[in-house]
């Protein structure tokens, strides 16, 4: 008998659970401190239920073969929840698929009144100075054209898309902070491009649509947001080396007011923003000497996220 529905959704569950509960005990244990080893970390646990659900899909299983453990408990739980576990698939492909439109509405939104920096006018030259001058600075660090685009909505600083990503400031932004806190700002948001931070970001939405029931996911993800803006705030440090000029401009995007237009730099609680704050002013984030320089940037780590790493893909070859 094939997996039905409420099989499914117990899987997924299921897989949700362990594989998260693995990805927090591989980090405590092997003491992985590196906030771009830890986001990947548990970005790969978040996702890989989802990669099981796909399999099922595509590869539909049996529940009298040879089975992992989680197939085998989602084959005996499934049948139990009836009707309920069709009800829990059919909320949660509502809800992944409702967070994706919202999310896409949301952008398009934003960049509605947004127009290319080349096509700002300001009234006062200097501001265009330092804009140009920072964009141009921050392009080079990274190594890639940054397309900024400015908008009058108030406290706004993000990127915008995946394939073809956008970085929006607002003119208020632009106007307040000086060269080297906009560099540090552009370098942020460049950071996140170059490591495809919006894409992992909306499937991890679309999983915690899919898993709205389940709390595991909820917190990797918030997790996985929180070490992923300490890993672009480390990358944003070496491509400018001021990690004082990024501190004060994440309070400056914080005192603006809360919101998902500036949710990039400043992250979502109070206590991770002055966590990030704290490790920049005192030098102990993944940019110092200590974890850089002369370390291979973070190669010193390989070992212990190879470990991490295997004991999900244990997970989902011996269990699922």
């Amino acid at each position: 008998m094939p997996l039905v529905a409420a099989s499914l959704m117990v899987h997924l569950a299921l897989t949700s659970f362990v594989s998260v509960i693995w990805a927090f005990l591989a980090i405590r244990w092997l003491k992985i401190r590196y906030p771009a080893a830890r986001a990947l970390i548990l970005a790969m646990s978040v996702l890989l239920p989802v990669g099981g659900l796909v399999t099922h899909f595509l590869y539909p299983q049996d529940c009298e073969g040879a089975l992992g453990v989680l197939t085998h408990m989602a084959c005996v739980m499934g049948p139990a929840l009836g009707k309920a576990g069709e009800f829990l698939l059919a909320m949660g492909l509502v809800v992944a698929v409702s967070q994706l439109v919202a999310s896409r509405m949301a952008s398009r939104a934003i960049m509605r009144n947004a127009v290319s920096l080349e096509s700002v006018t300001w009234d006062d030259q200097s501001v265009a100075a330092r804009m140009r001058g920072a964009t141009a600075r921050s392009a080079r660090a990274s190594g890639r054209p940054a397309k900024v685009y400015v908008t009058e909505n108030p406290g706004t600083c993000c990127t915008v898309g995946i394939v073809r990503p956008v970085v929006l400031i607002s003119r208020q932004f632009c106007e307040t902070m000086d060269g080297e806190e906009l560099e540090a700002v552009l370098a942020h948001e460049l950071a996140h491009v170059k490591r495809w931070d919006n894409g992992i970001g909306l499937l991890a939405t679309l999983l915690r649509g899919l898993t709205f029931f389940s709390p595991a996911a909820y917190l990797a993800i918030k997790q996985y947001l929180y070490e992923r803006e300490k890993a672009a705030d480390d990358l944003a440090v070496q491509l400018t080396g001021n990690p004082l000029a990024l501190a004060s401009a994440i309070i400056k995007v914080a005192r603006s007011g809360p919101g998902m237009a500036s949710a990039n730099v400043t992250g979502d609680s109070k206590w991770g923003l002055t966590a990030r704050v704290q490790r920049l002013l005192d030098g102990t984030g993944g940019f110092g000497s200590r974890e850089v320089e002369g370390e291979g940037q973070g190669v010193r780590w390989l070992p212990s996220v190879g470990a991490a790493v295997a004991g999900l893909v244990a997970i989902a070859l011996l269990l699922c």
